[in-house]
């Protein structure tokens, strides 16, 4: 494959992914398949872990460690134990999304 044709591809790949996450998709267990021009077919599966360590938690609910940590204080998620590290369930953070989803539209 010629490097300009390369290029094409990641270019609309990346704007695949760019338009995915607009339009605010999560694609949990997923296989999302889709073509590029030229008729590659493109295959991405995206499997979002049931559990996370603190830091990705905080990334996945979108604020840092410090405010994550604040959060947890205050009782808004509990971690979980697994093996020797405290791991935060992501239906819990998805829990804790809704709910201040609601409070925000009630304001």
């Amino acid at each position: 494959m010629e490097k300009s044709q390369e290029r094409a591809i990641l270019g609309a790949f990346a704007q695949f992914l760019k338009d995915v996450v607009e339009a605010g998709c999560r694609f949990v267990g997923s296989i999302v398949q889709t073509r590029l021009p030229g008729g590659q077919s493109v295959q991405v599966i995206d499997v979002e872990p049931a559990a996370m360590d603190r830091k990705a938690a905080a990334r996945y609910i979108g604020v840092g460690v410090t405010k994550f940590d604040e959060l947890r204080r205050d009782g808004e998620f509990a971690p979980v134990q697994i093996g020797n590290s405290p791991m935060y369930l992501r239906e819990d953070l998805d829990r804790y999304l809704a709910q201040t989803r609601r409070q925000s539209k009630n304001r």
